[in-house]
């Protein structure tokens, strides 16, 4: 009949708390993160002028290899910080 299911075909009722809490921490992740992989360009400019890692450099030079490598790990660490985060997100919604 019409409208009748049976006991197999039932849909469990499911919380919406799971699912918003796995949205708020995708957005809490992508706004940690995020910004760090996207707006790099920019950010590497205004953390050159601001004098990060200069301490890296020898006296009277403003711009080394070292102070390059550190700025790169730093990009490195939130690029693998914005990928583990989206590995996690998709762990949890498949289980």
């Amino acid at each position: 009949r019409v409208g009748e299911s049976s006991p197999g075909t039932q849909r469990k009722e499911q919380s919406w708390l799971p699912a918003l809490c796995l949205l708020m921490f995708t957005l809490y992740q992508s706004w940690l993160v995020g910004g760090i992989v996207y707006g790099w360009p920019a950010l590497l400019v205004m953390l050159q002028r601001e004098g990060v890692y200069s301490a890296k450099c020898p006296l009277g030079v403003t711009d080394c290899d070292a102070r390059d490598v550190a700025m790169n790990l730093v990009f490195t660490l939130g690029a693998a910080a914005n990928v583990g985060g989206a590995f996690t997100n998709g762990f949890i919604i498949d289980a």
